[in-house]
């Protein structure tokens, strides 16, 4: 329920950071990061490479949303 809510919340940010480009950054950072824990999960449980590539694409996708919104 925990990460639902984060989540919810990241998402909520970014789409209030499209108007304040700042806190866009810090809702795609939390994101990311939380994405990136769970690119540590799936490696800690043995998933296969292709059970990883939807939370990496998030991450990819993230990453770029900080880099871009500190650019903007």
């Amino acid at each position: 329920m925990v990460i639902a809510i984060l989540q919810l919340s990241g998402a909520v940010g970014q789409i209030v950071g499209l108007g304040y480009p700042l806190l866009g950054c810090f809702a795609s950072g939390g994101l990311a990061l939380m994405m990136f824990v769970a690119l540590l999960v799936r490696r800690r449980i043995g998933d296969r490479y292709g059970h990883w590539i939807p939370a990496a694409m998030y991450l990819v996708g993230n990453v770029y949303l900080v880099i871009a919104g500190l650019y903007r």
